[in-house]
C-alpha cells in the first residue's frame, strides 16, 4: 500500500506528535508499505538531537507566518514595558489604551481571517508541493494527523483534487477543544467547517474510546482507537531511583497546560508537616511561571525545581530514574476522553503514577484498573499516599518498579498493528 502521511510535526521536532508520527511511518515501512511524509519546516518548535526520520522520504515545506498582528502586539508590549522601566507615568498611561487596542486588533484578525487555525500558512505552501508529489507518486491512501486542523483541510483538498481516499487522525479535538477560547460565532462556524471536512474522510482514528464513540456517531464513518503508546526498547527498569537516599523524587516531564493545576499536590505537601522536607518535585519541560507561583502560595516552592526544556531521550531517562511520576489533568468533564501520550510513557517507565484531574475519565480508569498508582484530588488522600511511599523509600531505599503487565497492549507496535489493519479495512472497499 502507498501511504502519504500529512503531519505538521515530524522528527527531529521534540513533540509528542512528532514521536508518534515518526514511529508510525517507520512501522509502516517495516511492514512493507511505501511511505512518504509531508511535514512542516518550522524554527520555533524544539528539536530533539536524537530525533531521526531514518531513510523515510520526508518533504518539508516552510510555514508562511500570517499572524501579522502578533508583531504589532509584541511591539506595543515592549513599548509599555520600556516606559514602565523608565518610570514614565504619563507615557505609560498613554501606552495602555494603545496596547489594549492592539490586542483587540490581534483578536479580530485571528478570529476573522485565520481559518481553520493559525497554521493556515502551511496549507498554502504544502498544497501545491503535495499535488506535484501525487502526480509522480499517487498514494493509495492519505493519513492526515491533527492538530493543527490545517492538516485535515489539506487532506480534504487533496481528496477533491486527486481522488485519493483519506483517514483523519484526531489526537486532540478541534471545534470541541476546551482549551481554545473563541467567540460563539467562531465556535459555530468551526463546527460547520469541521463537519464539512471530516465528512469527506473515509475513516477516523482517535486516541481514546470516548472520543471514538463521539466522532463515530457524529460522522458515521469507520472509527478506530489507536492509543499513543510507548516504545518498550527505550526504557530501562532498574530498581532504585536517582537522587538522595531517603528523599522521594516526584518527576513531571512535559508542558503544563491551562487548567492542569498541581494545587492539590502543593496542599498535600503542606499537610505533611516535616515529612514534606523529604519530598522533591521536579518539572522538566514546563515554564517556571506555570509552576512556581502556585507552589509559593502554598509555602512549598523550596521543594520544587523547574527546567524548561529537555530532549526526549533525557525525559525518558528522568522517568526511569524517578520514584513517582506526576500526571496533571484538568478536573473537568471535558477531559473524560483525554489520554495524554505522557501516560503511556509513564507506563513504559514502570514507575508508580500520581495523577490529578477528572477522576471518572479514561485516564483515571486505566490507572485504577491496572493498579499503577493513585488518581486523586483530595490533598489529604494524596498526603497519606506520599507518606506511605516515603516510608518505603526510607526503609528500602527504592520504590519497586511496576509489573511488566502495567503497559500490556500499549506498546506502539501493538497499537500500530491495529491501525494497519484498520487502514487496510478502510481501503479494501475502494479496491473492489
Amino acid at each position: 500500500m502507498r501511504i502519504l502521511i500529512l503531519s505538521f510535526y515530524f522528527a527531529p521536532q521534540n513533540t509528542m506528535a512528532a514521536h508518534r508520527l515518526t514511529r508510525l511511518a517507520a512501522y509502516l515501512r517495516e511492514q512493507g508499505h511505501e511511505v512518504r511524509v509531508v511535514a512542516a519546516r518550522v524554527s520555533n518548535v524544539p528539536t530533539d538531537p536524537d530525533g531521526d526520520a531514518g531513510d523515510i522520504m520526508v518533504v518539508r515545506t516552510w510555514v508562511p507566518s500570517l499572524d501579522l498582528p502578533a508583531l504589532l502586539q509584541r511591539s506595543l508590549q515592549r513599548l509599555r514595558l520600556r516606559r514602565k522601566d523608565e518610570g514614565n507615568a504619563a507615557g505609560l498611561a498613554q501606552a495602555g489604551p494603545v496596547v489594549r487596542f492592539g490586542r483587540r486588533l490581534v483578536w479580530l484578525y485571528r478570529n476573522l481571517l485565520l481559518w481553520p487555525d493559525e497554521r493556515m500558512g502551511w496549507f498554502l505552501s504544502a498544497l501545491p508541493l503535495t499535488l506535484r508529489l501525487c502526480r509522480h507518486w499517487k498514494p493509495d491512501l492519505i493519513y492526515a494527523s491533527s492538530p493543527p486542523a490545517t492538516t485535515l483541510a489539506l487532506a480534504c483538498a487533496l481528496r477533491r483534487l486527486c481522488g485519493v481516499p483519506w483517514v483523519a487522525e484526531i489526537r486532540d479535538r478541534w471545534a470541541d477543544d476546551p482549551y481554545t477560547s473563541r467567540p460563539g460565532w467562531r465556535w459555530r462556524l468551526e463546527h460547520r467547517l469541521e463537519d464539512i471536512i471530516l465528512s469527506s474522510a473515509h475513516g477516523l482514528v482517535t486516541v481514546s474510546q470516548t472520543w471514538a464513540e463521539f466522532y463515530g456517531t457524529r460522522y458515521r464513518v469507520p472509527t478506530a482507537v489507536v492509543y499513543n503508546g510507548f516504545d518498550p526498547d527505550a526504557y530501562c527498569h532498574a530498581d532504585g531511583a536517582d537522587g538522595e537516599a531517603g528523599v522521594l523524587r516526584i518527576v513531571y516531564t512535559g508542558s503544563v497546560y491551562a487548567g492542569r493545576d498541581p494545587a492539590p499536590l502543593w496542599q498535600a505537601l503542606g499537610a505533611m508537616g516535616n515529612d514534606a522536607e523529604a519530598v522533591r518535585v521536579e518539572f522538566y519541560g514546563a515554564k517556571r511561571s506555570e509552576v512556581l507561583p502556585g507552589a509559593a502560595r502554598h509555602g512549598v516552592a523550596h521543594l520544587v525545581t523547574v527546567q524548561e526544556y529537555v530532549a526526549h531521550v533525557d525525559a525518558v531517562r528522568l522517568q526511569c530514574g524517578a520514584d513517582i511520576l506526576l500526571m496533571l489533568q484538568w478536573d473537568n468533564p471535558s477531559e473524560a476522553g483525554n489520554l495524554p501520550g505522557k501516560l503511556f510513557e509513564y507506563l513504559g517507565a514502570r514507575r508508580p503514577v500520581l495523577a490529578l484531574g477528572y477522576d471518572v475519565g479514561e485516564m483515571a480508569r486505566i490507572i485504577r484498573e491496572r493498579g499503577v498508582g493513585l488518581f486523586a484530588n483530595d490533598p489529604q488522600e494524596i498526603a497519606r499516599q506520599l507518606k506511605a511511599w516515603l516510608v518505603v523509600k526510607r526503609e528500602t531505599d527504592c520504590i519497586q518498579v511496576l509489573s511488566k503487565t502495567a503497559g500490556d497492549s500499549f506498546s506502539r507496535d501493538e497499537q500500530f498493528g491495529s491501525l494497519e489493519e484498520f487502514l487496510e479495512k478502510v481501503l479494501s472497499p475502494k479496491k473492489t
